[in-house]
């Protein structure tokens, strides 16, 4: 399944990419699923301790999410771009459950200017529930985040 809603990005991750807070290929980045409790506000200054109440809860699901793996930036000299990838993500026999979103967020930075740790990135709605079998969020094949 694909992660098939809008991805939104939140601001402090488009102010820290400018700023150099953030070494996505170097960096632990983890993918969170929330419950429809959770509603996404670009602005603001928000870490994971600001959304960890809104994690689901079922069973083969780990509070703090699922790291995401082989992380890489790339360069696209055909298309002008440059894009962020990682390993599709799966969850094992999760249970069931609503699920209204995926967030991703740096588990490396400690702290960023206005002291928060653990930063929100991207947020993708979606619209698969868990039914008890394996879930997987299949990111998009011109990466999680493309810069144009």
């Amino acid at each position: 399944m694909m992660a098939e809603g809008d991805a939104s990005v939140y601001n402090k991750f488009k102010d820290g990419l400018l700023n150099g807070t953030y070494a996505l290929a170097d960096d632990t980045l983890k993918v969170i699923l929330v419950n429809s409790d959770y509603s996404f506000a670009a602005d603001g200054t928000a870490g994971y301790a600001n959304v960890d109440s809104f994690e689901i809860t079922s069973t083969g699901y780990n509070a703090g999410g699922c790291t995401l793996a082989a992380g890489a930036v790339s360069q696209n000299d055909t298309d002008d771009t440059a894009s962020f990838d990682g390993t599709d993500l799966t969850w094992a026999s999760l249970g069931t459950d609503t699920i209204s979103g995926a967030i991703l967020y740096d588990d490396t930075v400690t702290a960023t200017s206005d002291d928060v740790a653990d930063p929100l990135l991207v947020y993708w709605e979606i619209a698969t529930n868990a039914n008890g079998g394996n879930y997987t969020l299949q990111w998009n094949n011109s990466g999680l985040v493309v810069v144009s």
